[in-house]
């Protein structure tokens, strides 16, 4: 199974999906709640954890990010204003980015 391990460590909780990276299908899904009073990486290996149990995972890459302390900011580039960037300003919003530039 050709799969990628994609997380995220938020303020509140750590959230992982495993993805099929021939299909692109979602393979499984956790969340556990961020471990911000010792150390964030225990919150990220339970959650991987819970993600992957039984699943054949070994090798696979791992692509985390954080979204604690506002999230992710985000520049929109269109190739015209009205239709493109604002399609990718609503994409962006949508995901939960803060848009700071059209």
């Amino acid at each position: 199974m050709n799969v990628a391990v994609c997380a995220d460590v938020g303020s509140t909780y750590t959230k992982v999906a495993v993805v099929d990276l021939d299909g692109g299908g979602l393979v499984a899904a956790e969340a556990v709640p961020t471990t911000v009073r010792s150390d964030v990486l225990h919150g990220l290996d339970a959650a991987v954890a819970a993600a992957t149990a039984g699943l054949p995972v070994a090798g696979a890459p791992w692509y985390v990010c954080s979204s604690a302390g506002g999230g992710l900011r985000l520049a929109v580039v269109g190739y015209e204003h009205l239709v493109t960037a604002q399609a990718g300003r609503r994409v962006g919003l949508s995901a939960g980015a803060n848009v700071v530039h059209v």
